[in-house]
C-alpha cells in the first residue's frame, strides 16, 4: 500500500527499500529525531527510483526522505526489490547521488580506464577510474586506496562501489575486476553485498562532508585572525596559510619550480618594463610550461627562441634561460657589449663568452608586453611604444642639435672665405678654414652614423614591441569583432604596423633634424638681415600652406587607395585558398575575371595618389628656384649688405629651403600611412574579451549549464536561440542534433564564450562564464570545430600544440583518435610534414588529428562540432570508445545520428528552441523531430 507524503518527512528505516511511485523525493542525511539541523543532501529521486534503508552512520545520522506535495513512496522488502526487472536502473539515481556527495576536488585527468566485466593488472601508485557511471570494483589481489587516501583502503578479496567522481589508487600494484551492478544483483548474495557497500559509502560521504566543513571553518578562523591583526600578506602567502590541499607532494614540487622560475622571470620583466603576477599552483598547470602559466596570469605573451652561435653579441632583449647542468632558471640580461647571466637563487652573475657558452641551454624565452586592456587611442599606443626609449630618443635629439650647430659653420665660414679671404688672397687662412670645414664635416658624419645606429636599434625595438602587442590584441578580441571582417583586410591592417613604424620612425628623426637645422639657419639669417629673414619666413609660410592643401588631398586619395588594396588583398587571399576547388571546377577564367576589376580599381586609386604626391614634388623644386631668385632681387634692390654677409645669408637660406623641402617630402610620406593607422583603430579601440576583473576559472570539474539563454547576432535580427536551458553533469555525454540552421553551432559558440547571450547565462561549475577568464576555461576544454584547421608544421606539433608533451604521450593521443596506424605507416612518423591547408592528409586524417589535439591534455570537457563526419564507422567507434575512457563531459553536435546512439541524453533543437530531450530509444519512439531526422537518414 502506498504512503502519501504531501509535505512530510520519513525516516528510511533499515531492512526495507522504498520505491518512488509519484512526484519527486529528495534524500537527506540527518538526525533520526527529525530535529532542526544541517541536513546533508544525498540524492533527488523521480518516479520509479529505489532507495534503501541503511543503518545509522558513525555520528548517529540516518537517511531521511523529504517529498513534495503529492509524492508517493511505497516500502517494499528486499526480496520484492530483487524481483523488479529494472532494479539496477532504479537504484542508480540514489547510488550515484550518494557516491558524489562531499567531493571537494575533481578526479584526476590521467588514469587507467576500466569498464564493466574487465580485469586489469596495475603497477604501484596507478590511478584507476571506471568508464561506467556505477560499477562494483573487486580487488582480486593487492591493495588500493579510495581517492588516494591511505586511511580508506580496500584489501584483496574486498569490493567497493565506484561512481563517476570516484577513483582508486594502487598501493603496491593490484589486480582489479569491474562488475556491472545488474550482474551483481542477479547473484544470491548480491543485495546483501550491495547494502554493505552502500553503508560504507554513506559513512565515507559523511566523513568527506564533515572534513570539508572543518576545513572551511578553519579557513574562516584564519581569515578572521589575519583580519584582526590587520595583516597585509601577499595573496600567494595567504593562500598557502589557508590551504589544506591533500596533493601536497605535487603542490610543493610545482610551487618550488614556479618560485624559482618566477624569480628569474621577475629580473627579466623588470628590465622589459613588465609587471608579473605570481600564478596559483594547480594540477591544471601540471602539463603546461611554467613560464606559460606565469604569462597567462600576468596577461603577457612569451615566445621560445633558439640560441645559436655567438648569440650574446646580438641579444637586444632580456630572456629567461636555463643552466645546462641542473636546468635552474636564470635571467639573461643584455649589457653593453654582451649579456649577463644572473642566477636569482644565489645572486651570482656570469658574463657570457665563448668559454661560458656551454653553461646555458640553447633555448630561452622572451616576454612581450600586451597593450592595456581598455579602449585605446593613438596617444595611448604611442605612450606604450615609447616606454623604455627615452635614452635613445634623447641621444638622437642631442646629436641632431650638435649636427645643426656644426652645420652653422658651413654658411659662416663660406661667407668669410668667399667674401673676405678670397678677395684678400690670404691662402694660408683659407686653407686653415677649409680644414676646419673638413673636420666639421667629419664630426657631423660621425654623429649622423651614431644617430642612424641608434635609430636602427630603436626601430628594431619598436617593431618587436608594437607588432607583437597588436597581434596579441587582435587574438584577444571577442569573436563578434571578426564577424563582418575578412581575413585579407585584417592581415593588411596588422602587417601595416611594421610599414607605418618604419616610415614614422625614420620620418620623425628626419623631421626633427630638418627643423633644428632650419631654425638654426633662420636665426642666422635674421642676425644679418631682418628683411631677408622676414622674406624667408614668407617663403616658408607659402611652402607650409601649399603642403597642407596638397597633403589634405593626398590623405583622401590614400584612403581610397588603401581601401582598394584591402579589398584586393581579401579577394586574392580567398582565391588563393580556393585554388584547388577552382581547378576542379575549371573556373580559372572566371576567378581571374572576378579578381581583375578589383586589381584595376586598386591601380587607378594608387596612380591618383601618386599624381598628387608628384605635384608636391614639382612645387618644392620650383620653390627652391623661386626663393633663390627672390633672395637675389631683394638683396640687390631693397637690402644692401656686404658680400661676405650675403654669402652667409645665401648659404643659410639654401639650408632653410632644403629643410623645408625635406619636411614637406617627409610629411607627404607620412600621410601615406594615415589610412594604415586608421585601419588599426577598430583593433585598439575594441576592448579584449578578457580583462583584469575577470576571475580565473581554477580547475573545472566539468559541470555545464545553460539557463534561459536567448541570443541573436544583430539587435534587430531574429533570435537564433530562444530560452535554451539544459544541464550537463560532470562526465555526462550530451548530443545536440537538429536540422541545418537550427542554432547548434551557435550554441557551441556561446559555450566557448565566442558570443555573449542576450539574456540568460552560461555556467561552468555553477559560475557565470561572463565573470570568468574565458581563456582559463578554454584551456581546460578539448575542442574540435566544424571549420577547424591544422597548422603548417609536423604531426607532433599539431597534436601537442604549446603543451610540454613527450613522444609517448603524443602517440597515446594519436591512439585515442584512431590515428596511430596511419602514423605508423608514414615513413617519417610524427615528423611527417603538414603543409599549409593540410592538403597531404585526407579529410578523415585531418579530423582525427584535430581530435588527438583536443584529447592530448585529457580534458574534463570535450566539445565536438561535426568532429567525426569524415570518419568511417570503424574509426568513429574507436573515437567514441576513446572519448568515453576520459570520463569527460562531452557535448557533441552531430548530423549523423549514428554517432550519438550512446549519448546519455540527446537534445533536439529546431528554430533555436529545444523541442525534444531524452535518450536515443526514447526519442526514436516519440513522434517528433528526432524520428523525422532518423527517417531521412535511413532513407
Amino acid at each position: 500500500m502506498s504512503t502519501t507524503l504531501p509535505t512530510r518527512s520519513v525516516v528510511l528505516t533499515p531492512g526495507l527499500f522504498w520505491r518512488v511511485e509519484d512526484g519527486d523525493v529528495d534524500v537527506f542525511l540527518g538526525p533520526r529525531e527529525l530535529v532542526q539541523d544541517r541536513l546533508l543532501p544525498l540524492a533527488s529521486l523521480q518516479p520509479g527510483s529505489l532507495v534503501g534503508g541503511l543503518p545509522l552512520t558513525a555520528s548517529g545520522r540516518t537517511q531521511i526522505g523529504m517529498a513534495s506535495l503529492g509524492a508517493s513512496l511505497r516500502p517494499i522488502s528486499v526480496s520484492t526489490a530483487a524481483g523488479l526487472p529494472d532494479a539496477a536502473a532504479a537504484l542508480a539515481p540514489w547510488l550515484g547521488g550518494l557516491l558524489s556527495t562531499g567531493h571537494t576536488k575533481p578526479p584526476p585527468r590521467v588514469f587507467v580506464p576500466i569498464r564493466s566485466g574487465q580485469i586489469v593488472t596495475l603497477g604501484a601508485e596507478t590511478t584507476l577510474r571506471s568508464t561506467d557511471k556505477l560499477t562494483i570494483l573487486t580487488v582480486l589481489s593487492g591493495r588500493v586506496s579510495r581517492h588516494g587516501d591511505a586511511r580508506s583502503t580496500i584489501d584483496a578479496g574486498s569490493a567497493t562501489l565506484i561512481g563517476v567522481d570516484d577513483w582508486v589508487t594502487t598501493v603496491d600494484g593490484a589486480v582489479l575486476e569491474s562488475q556491472d551492478l545488474a550482474v551483481m544483483l542477479s547473484e544470491s548474495a548480491g543485495w546483501t553485498l550491495l547494502l554493505s557497500l552502500v553503508t560504507r559509502a554513506l559513512n565515507e560521504a559523511e566523513g568527506r562532508v564533515f572534513a570539508a566543513r572543518a576545513i572551511e571553518e578553519s579557513r574562516q578562523e584564519k581569515r578572521q585572525h589575519l583580519d584582526d591583526r590587520g595583516a597585509e600578506l601577499p595573496d600567494r602567502l595567504l593562500a598557502a596559510l589557508l590551504s589544506n590541499d591533500k596533493d601536497t607532494d605535487f603542490a610543493e614540487k610545482r610551487r618550488g619550480e614556479t618560485d624559482a622560475t618566477f624569480a628569474a622571470a621577475v629580473l627579466v620583466a623588470r628590465v622589459s618594463g613588465i609587471e608579473l603576477v605570481m600564478p596559483a599552483v594547480t594540477t591544471q598547470s601540471s602539463r603546461t610550461d611554467i613560464l606559460q602559466v606565469i604569462a597567462h596570469a600576468s596577461r603577457i605573451r612569451v615566445r621560445s627562441v633558439r640560441l645559436d652561435g655567438e648569440w650574446w653579441k646580438n641579444s637586444p632583449e632580456p630572456m629567461v634561460g636555463q643552466l645546462a647542468d641542473n636546468h635552474r632558471p636564470v635571467a639573461l640580461i643584455p649589457r653593453r657589449g654582451g649579456v649577463d647571466v644572473r642566477d636569482p637563487s644565489d645572486g651570482t652573475i656570469i658574463r657570457m663568452s665563448k668559454a661560458t657558452t656551454a653553461l646555458i641551454t640553447p633555448r630561452a624565452e622572451i616576454f612581450y608586453r600586451s597593450l592595456p586592456e581598455h579602449s585605446l587611442t593613438a596617444k595611448d599606443v604611442t605612450k606604450f611604444a615609447a616606454r623604455g626609449t627615452f635614452g635613445s630618443l634623447t641621444w638622437i635629439t642631442l646629436t641632431g642639435v650638435a649636427v645643426a650647430i656644426i652645420g652653422l659653420l658651413v654658411p659662416i665660414l663660406t661667407g668669410i672665405i668667399l667674401g673676405t679671404l678670397v678677395p684678400q688672397g690670404d691662402s694660408t687662412l683659407i686653407a686653415d678654414l677649409c680644414l676646419i670645414l673638413l673636420a666639421a664635416a667629419a664630426a657631423s658624419g660621425l654623429l649622423t652614423v651614431s644617430q642612424n645606429l641608434i635609430l636602427l636599434r630603436l626601430q628594431g625595438h619598436l617593431d618587436g614591441v608594437l607588432q607583437a602587442a597588436v597581434w596579441d590584441r587582435l587574438i584577444s578580441l571577442p569573436g563578434s569583432f571578426f564577424r563582418n571582417r575578412t581575413v585579407g583586410s585584417l592581415v593588411t591592417s596588422i602587417l601595416s604596423v611594421s610599414a607605418a613604424r618604419e616610415v614614422l620612425a625614420a620620418s620623425g628623426v628626419q623631421t626633427i633634424f630638418a627643423v633644428i637645422v632650419g631654425l638654426a639657419n633662420m636665426a642666422l639669417i635674421f642676425y644679418f638681415s631682418i628683411a631677408l629673414g622676414l622674406m624667408t619666413l614668407v617663403v616658408v609660410a607659402i611652402a607650409i600652406a601649399v603642403a597642407g592643401v596638397a597633403n589634405s588631398s593626398q590623405v583622401r586619395r590614400q584612403r581610397t587607395a588603401f581601401s582598394a588594396s584591402q579589398e584586393l588583398n581579401a579577394k586574392t587571399y580567398e582565391l588563393v585558398r580556393g585554388v584547388a576547388k577552382l581547378r576542379a571546377a575549371g573556373a580559372e577564367d572566371r576567378a581571374f575575371a572576378h579578381w581583375a576589376p578589383t586589381f584595376a580599381a586598386q591601380r587607378r586609386a594608387t596612380f591618383r595618389a601618386r599624381v598628387a604626391q608628384n605635384g608636391l614634388t614639382v612645387f618644392n623644386a620650383a620653390l627652391v628656384l623661386g626663393g633663390t631668385i627672390a633672395l637675389f632681387l631683394i638683396s640687390s634692390q631693397v637690402v644692401h649688405i656686404q658680400t661676405a654677409a650675403f654669402l652667409i645669408v645665401y648659404t643659410a637660406f639654401a639650408q632653410v629651403l632644403g629643410a623645408v623641402v625635406a619636411v614637406s617630402n617627409t610629411v607627404a610620406t607620412v600621410v601615406t600611412v594615415v589610412p594604415y593607422l586608421e585601419s588599426l583603430s577598430p583593433v585598439i579601440r575594441t576592448e579584449p574579451e578578457v580583462s583584469a576583473d575577470k576571475l580565473d576559472a581554477g580547475e573545472l570539474v566539468g559541470e555545464i549549464e545553460l539557463n534561459q539563454v536567448t541570443f541573436r547576432y544583430n539587435p534587430d535580427g531574429p533570435a537564433i536561440l530562444q530560452g535554451v536551458t539544459f544541464h550537463a553533469a560532470p562526465g555526462e555525454f550530451i548530443a545536440v542534433v537538429g536540422p541545418s540552421g537550427s542554432g547548434k553551432s551557435t550554441l557551441l559558440r556561446l559555450l566557448l564564450g565566442f558570443e555573449q547571450p542576450e539574456t540568460g547565462s552560461v555556467l561552468y561549475d555553477g559560475r557565470d562564464l561572463v565573470t570568468l577568464d574565458v581563456g582559463s576555461v578554454r584551456r581546460q576544454c578539448g575542442v574540435v570545430l566544424q571549420d577547424g584547421a591544422l597548422f603548417a608544421g609536423d604531426l607532433a606539433s599539431n597534436i601537442a600544440g604549446s603543451g610540454a608533451y613527450s613522444h609517448d604521450e603524443i602517440l597515446a593521443a594519436a591512439h585515442l583518435a584512431g590515428l596511430d596506424e596511419d602514423i605508423a605507416s608514414m615513413p617519417l612518423g610524427l615528423s611527417t610534414i603538414v603543409s599549409e591547408g593540410a592538403a597531404t592528409l585526407s579529410g578523415g586524417q585531418r579530423q582525427r588529428l584535430m581530435i588527438a589535439r583536443a584529447m592530448i591534455s585529457r580534458p574534463r570537457i570535450l566539445f565536438f562540432d561535426e568532429a567525426t563526419s569524415a570518419l568511417d564507422n570503424r574509426t568513429q567507434e574507436v573515437v567514441t570508445r576513446s572519448t568515453r575512457t576520459l570520463n569527460a563531459t562531452r557535448i557533441v553536435i552531430a548530423h549523423r545520428l549514428s554517432t550519438v546512439k550512446d549519448a546519455d541524453r540527446i537534445i533536439v533543437i529546431d528554430a533555436g528552441r529545444i523541442v525534444q530531450n531524452g535518450t536515443y530509444p526514447k526519442l526514436l519512439a516519440e513522434d517528433g523531430m528526432f524520428r523525422t531526422l532518423a527517417a531521412r537518414q535511413r532513407a
